[in-house]
């Protein structure tokens, strides 16, 4: 009876193999997040954190008030043009919920696809065939598109 030699011996490519693939994932997860950025303009994404923070602090006090979301009131000054502080007051309340519900399906995501990457990482690190890796690869792969499906992204 003869042994056999494990393939991870035995192939010479492996370990370029796991390297590329996880290349690849890194360029789907990439290519994934970017269609979310893409959809508006680079300005606007680089104040999402300040309209985070804004809407928050709005949303959690007891009165809202302009003082608390100087940038989403002009952003509804820009987006609504004149109104009364009452209206003013309703649009930006208004506003800082869709901000919130944007930036929370935002981390969602990111979240997720954090600990995708770090999972299949560690898969491809621990497959000892050039099928097992391909197969993770997919895997990967059809679960963020499941995850993006489902969230609506």
């Amino acid at each position: 009876m003869t042994d056999t030699i494990p393939e991870t011996i035995t192939d010479p490519h492996l370990a370029h193999i796991r390297h590329t693939s996880n290349e690849r994932f890194l360029s789907v997860l990439n290519a994934a997040g970017s269609v979310l950025l893409t959809a508006y303009p680079q300005g606007e994404v680089e104040t999402w954190p300040i309209q985070k923070a804004e809407a928050e602090a709005l949303l959690a006090a007891p009165e809202p008030a302009f003082n608390l979301a100087p940038f989403l009131t002009a952003v509804c000054a820009a987006q609504f043009g004149e109104a009364t502080d009452e209206e003013r007051l309703d649009q930006l309340i208004e506003k800082a919920t869709i901000v919130k519900g944007h930036s929370d399906r935002w981390l969602a995501f990111a979240a997720f696809a954090n600990g995708l990457r770090a999972r299949v990482q560690i898969q491809f690190e621990n497959a000892t065939s050039q099928n097992e890796i391909i197969e993770i690869l997919m895997n990967g792969t059809t679960e963020l598109e499941d995850y993006r499906r489902d969230a609506g992204f």
